[in-house]
């Protein structure tokens, strides 16, 4: 893509064809080098099937991310990253933070991206933050 007159290259995303795939994913970002020397060790996230079509959700109580499978917008990396992120927000900061999109929660996205798609990605998505007018903490 043309981004601000560089080029970068960005790879298309992880679409999962099933929830054992999401799990399988959540736990090796979690565990990747940069994700664990960032966050420390962050439990584990389970991932259940979600009824309708409309959203994907992350359930602080219970420390479960719900896709809706039937949803082909939904199975896929970014979706799952941003569930991620809000479970990162509940392990680090509690429950009522879970469920925030302020700035430490862009700021775990950036993260997120960053380590599990790309730095060209993350460069994105921080741009596009900046250009809505969306802070990103440090």
């Amino acid at each position: 893509m043309d981004f601000l007159g560089s080029v970068l290259n960005l790879d298309p995303q992880l679409r999962f064809g099933d929830l054992s795939a999401i799990e399988r994913f959540c736990a090796f970002t979690l565990n990747l080098p940069n994700i664990v020397a960032v966050f420390g060790r962050v439990p584990t996230v389970r991932v259940r099937a979600r009824k309708g079509a409309a959203a994907a959700h992350y359930e602080p109580a219970t420390q479960v991310i719900a896709i809706p499978m039937q949803s082909t917008w939904a199975a896929r990396q970014t979706v799952v990253i941003h569930e991620l992120a809000h479970h990162i927000r509940w392990f680090s900061a509690g429950e009522e933070s879970a469920i925030l999109h302020d700035e430490s929660f862009t700021s775990v996205m950036c993260t997120l991206v960053q380590e599990s798609l790309s730095p060209a990605a993350a460069l994105v998505l921080r741009a596009s933050y900046d250009g809505a007018g969306v802070r990103v903490g440090a």
